[in-house]
This record gives C-alpha cells, sequence and structure tokens, in this order.
C-alpha cells in the first residue's frame, strides 16, 4: 500500500467516526450528527458521504501503484465537498442563534478533509505519468504480446482444420 492510501483510508475513517462525535457545542453541551436537531433535518447522512466514497475509492484497484490522475482529482473534488457540507452544518445550527462553537467531531472532519486534499495534491503531483521510455516499452511488451496470441491462435486453427480434414476422410471412406 502507497502512502498515499495508508494516509487517505486513515483520514477517510476518521472523518466517517465523526458522525457519532459531537460537530457543534451550544452552551458547552456537544451535538452529534445523530442528535434530534440534525435528524430532523433530513437525510443527515448525507454530510459524511464524502468521507465514505474516498474510502471506497482508497480501496478500488492496485494499492501497491499510486493513485492515477483520476483517482487523484477525485479524492480533491470530495474534499472540498467535505468541507462545504461540514461548513454547512455549522452553519445550520448557528441559525438558530445563540453562541455556537465547533466540537471535536466538527474539527476532525474539516482536518480530515484536509489531508485528503492535501494528499489527493500530492498523489496527482507525484502520479505515474508516462513517459516516452516506459510507453516504448509499453508498446513492445504488447507487440510480444500480441505476436504470441497470433501464433497460438495459428497453431489452434491449423490443428482445427487438420481434424475436420480427418474427420471428412473418415465419413468418405464410410461411405464408398
Amino acid at each position: 500500500m502507497t502512502k498515499y492510501h495508508k494516509i487517505i483510508l486513515s483520514a477517510s475513517i476518521i472523518g466517517l467516526l465523526t458522525y457519532v462525535l459531537p460537530v457543534v457545542t451550544v452552551g458547552g453541551q456537544g451535538f452529534s450528527l445523530m442528535h434530534e436537531y440534525f435528524q430532523s433535518i433530513g437525510r443527515i447522512w448525507i454530510v459524511r458521504l464524502p468521507f465514505a466514497i474516498s474510502l471506497i475509492l482508497a480501496f478500488i484497484g492496485d494499492t501497491k501503484v499510486p493513485f492515477g490522475k483520476g483517482k487523484s482529482i477525485s479524492f480533491i473534488v470530495l474534499s472540498i465537498i467535505a468541507i462545504f457540507f461540514n461548513f454547512m452544518i455549522i452553519a445550520e445550527a448557528s441559525d438558530d442563534g445563540g453562541l455556537v462553537g465547533i466540537g471535536i467531531g466538527g474539527i476532525l472532519a474539516y482536518l480530515c478533509a484536509i489531508v485528503i486534499l492535501v494528499s489527493g495534491a500530492l498523489a496527482l503531483k507525484e502520479g505515474n505519468h508516462f513517459d516516452k521510455e516506459k510507453l516504448t516499452e509499453l508498446g513492445k511488451k504488447g507487440a510480444t504480446l500480441t505476436k504470441s496470441a497470433v501464433n497460438v491462435t495459428t497453431k489452434v486453427a491449423k490443428t482445427a482444420v487438420d481434424e475436420v480434414k480427418k474427420e471428412i476422410d473418415k465419413t468418405k471412406e464410410k461411405g464408398d
């Protein structure tokens, strides 16, 4: 597993766990996303969906190979969405008035989203870009594989034709 896989997996898991931690504090009391106030908003689980998608994306594909350009950009976009959702939750809580603070869950959610954002950007920068030598080597391997496939196909076709000829000859001999 690459270091960016590990970092994004860890940040995604912690980001998902913030669902049960106090996201905001009002008057010294912490409220998690599971609190009835947030549940009354409806579909509050969608707030942590970017972390779930990041977790799934980090597991998809070969974990020994660095993230490609598309996956890295996906992590960046998902982390921006997570930051936006977290901001909206805190703004929603502060709309009711009173002194509202960010709870440990809110702080961790921001930190996890920022970690995923930075990791995605660094993975994009480091990514597995192809240069001329790699493409030439890949082309040679592809040509070798194609030649082998053609040879096998030719041998199978010749064997099949020979078998059909033998069957035709046997049929002719029996008919005579």
